[in-house]
């Protein structure tokens, strides 16, 4: 499922574009863990994991505003409701919240200029990658992690530490 970004500040976002960021990164959400919970409610096993943001966490990020840090940070909510609600059918659900990743939902926007202004704000010296990512799900969804349900991981290189 894509991800969709919104760098419009909250005074200029449009409720159209409001709508289209919810409509794709919280809806498109709901409906797929929905019919995937039926599956697992049926095997009484299941794990979800929901990719939320940074920018969740800190109320605004370096690229996305209001629309985008909004749906991320219900994405958070709903994973732990879920997490709370599913786990007696045996499924687990955490959310991961990566910093800055080097994707093309930064939509052109790291420029080396930007890229050496972000590596001073990150105690790790370097921009995350997809496989930084993937490697926080794959522990999510694997065996190691099934003790984990509610939790999210925070992959962003110390970007945002709490």
């Amino acid at each position: 499922m894509p991800d969709l970004s919104s760098p419009t500040p909250f005074t200029e976002v449009s409720t159209e574009e409001w709508k289209r960021v919810f409509d794709v990164n919280v809806h498109g959400t709901f409906y797929v863990t929905r019919e995937a919970v039926k599956l697992f409610r049926r095997h009484q096993l299941g794990r979800i994991v929901n990719v939320s943001s940074a920018s969740a966490e800190r109320g605004g990020g370096v690229y996305g505003r209001a629309a985008y840090s909004g749906s991320k940070a219900a994405l958070l909510g709903m994973a732990k409701t879920w997490a709370r609600e599913l786990g007696e059918y045996g499924i687990t659900a955490n959310s991961v919240a990566p910093g800055s990743i080097d994707t093309d939902i930064m939509g052109g926007r790291l420029t080396d200029e930007r890229k050496e202004f972000l590596l001073q704000e990150l105690p790790v010296g370097r921009v995350g990658t997809v496989e930084d990512v993937a490697g926080g799900i794959a522990f999510l969804l694997g065996r190691d992690g099934g003790y984990l349900t509610g939790v999210t991981l925070d992959i962003n290189g110390g970007s945002h530490i709490h």
